[in-house]
């Protein structure tokens, strides 16, 4: 591998990524994901941005990062992309080093090739494909404890966790963040060494729950067994990992709460939100009257499954009081339930090339979430596009509570559609109070100023491992 030196002590940051989510309009998109060619380097190599920083700003101590995560091949990062996106860029123009550690499976050099040109990341590496299979991987399956699972499944593990060494060893690390759940097993061996941080964004316990619930309320037995399974894992996993680690982050309280119950280990959880950034001027564009939109991902079960309630329960009651209501479905890769439902009333565009001009051109914008947890990303896109938000308990859950008070909250088919009804009324009326969220989130939810604060809990982490590796 090609080794940038070692001015500075080192973290690493795997961060694997979760299922696609909703995208957010940020300033280094689309460019960020855009390649200049093939690099031509052998698996395990490092590829040097310009201009690294060598010290960081203000004479603070700088770390190496090493982001391990997965990379999509999309030009539209999906939500959680967005969030190490942007916290790497910022962490390296704070002044520390940043380097991405990608598993095969979803290695693509020239996108990370084109992190490198733009300056966002310092350099990359591949890391082999972590794997379970066998008959000891069926018997380990019947165990719902992790730490009897990893025992069971040690040797297939090992050259994972053999190659994860390897790297804290050639950059000198002293802290490690793991956000993928596949290689949370490494956590006792990657304590006898360096400082461990879990970022789990979500809760993916969470999540399961509530598609549990959505199963059974509409009848849909047939993917119960299965997401039960889903669920007991992610329990297990929720209440085992956080108190191993030094420290755990979260994207909302919500899923705080969550994996606090869980886990028993409240202290060590902390909230970093994703942050928001507004376009350089705002979209010049006329709203269409009695236009909607709802956008993320559409083959997000979440997503689609709140996109096809609201057509089948709340968008009946509207057009029956305005007729010539249009309901805009925006994202990439509409699952056919979605496509099959388009009609003169009812758009689903795919990928669009400017989305906050799509959130722009509607008067309200529609968050009918009945499952899914964790941060909104999309929420807080129409709160900078200036479109007002309308929305189930489950779209506005993580706001605080200023926030809160800027959005319509309505459950239940028909309070949602009355709710949606009376914004589409007077839209000019609403107008405070989306000035009033865009002011909150200028304020609040800067991607630097959350940057400072994931930093700050990097160094009490490093400094909690001094003080106890000294008894």
């Amino acid at each position: 591998m090609y080794d940038h030196g070692r001015e500075a002590r080192n973290v690493i940051l795997l961060n694997v990524l979760p299922s696609p989510k909703c995208t957010l309009t940020v300033d280094m998109l689309p460019c960020a994901y855009l390649s200049g060619g093939a690099l031509g380097q052998r698996d395990l190599s490092a590829s040097m941005a310009p201009n690294a920083p060598q010290t960081a700003i203000g004479g603070k101590r700088s770390h190496s990062i090493i982001f391990l995560l997965d990379i999509s091949d999309s030009t539209i990062p999906d939500g959680a992309s967005l969030r190490t996106l942007n916290y790497a860029r910022r962490l390296r123009g704070m002044g520390h080093r940043i380097y991405f550690l990608v598993p095969g499976w979803s290695y693509h050099p020239e996108v990370l090739q084109g992190l490198v040109d733009r300056g966002d990341i310092d350099g990359f590496s591949r890391l082999s494909e972590y794997q379970t299979n066998g008959l000891v991987n069926v018997i380990s399956r019947m165990f719902v404890m992790p730490g009897i699972r990893n025992r069971m499944l040690r040797p297939q593990q090992q050259q994972a966790l053999n190659e994860i060494l390897y790297e804290i060893r050639r950059r000198d690390c002293d802290l490690i963040v793991l956000e993928q759940r596949m290689y949370l097993f490494a956590i006792d061996e990657l304590k006898k060494r360096v400082s461990v941080v879990i970022d789990w964004c979500d809760s993916v316990a969470l999540a399961w729950w509530r598609s549990i619930k959505l199963m059974i309320r509409q009848g849909d037995m047939k993917n119960l067994g299965n997401a039960i399974r889903h669920l007991i894992t992610a329990v297990a996993n929720e209440s085992y990992y956080p108190g191993k680690a030094h420290a755990n982050l979260v994207v909302s309280h919500i899923d705080k709460r969550t994996i606090d119950h869980l886990s028993r280990s409240p202290e060590f959880i902390h909230v970093i939100p994703n942050g928001v950034s507004f376009p350089a001027s705002s979209p010049s564009c006329d709203r269409v009257p009695d236009r909607m939109i709802f956008t993320g991902w559409m083959n997000f079960p979440p997503n689609y499954e709140a996109a096809l309630w609201f057509l089948d329960h709340v968008f009946p009651l509207i057009l029956k009081v305005k007729p010539t209501a249009q309901f805009v479905i925006a994202g990439a890769n509409p699952v056919p339930a979605l496509t099959a439902r388009m009609n003169h009333n009812v758009q689903v565009t795919g990928a669009v090339p400017n989305l906050s001009l799509e959130i722009a051109r509607s008067q309200i914008y529609v968050a009918p979430l009945v499952s899914g947890g964790g941060f909104k990303n999309k929420v807080f896109e129409a709160m900078a596009a200036g479109t007002y938000v309308v929305g189930t308990n489950y779209a506005a859950e993580f706001l605080t509570p200023d926030l809160r008070e800027c959005v319509s909250v309505a459950n239940g088919p028909a309070n949602l559609a009355r709710a949606i009804v009376s914004a589409l009324a007077d839209p000019e009326a609403l107008r405070p109070s989306v000035q009033k969220a865009q002011a909150i989130l200028r304020r609040n939810y800067s991607w630097e100023a959350r940057a400072e604060d994931l930093e700050r809990i990097f160094n009490a982490c490093i400094v909690m491992r001094g003080a106890t590796a000294g008894h």
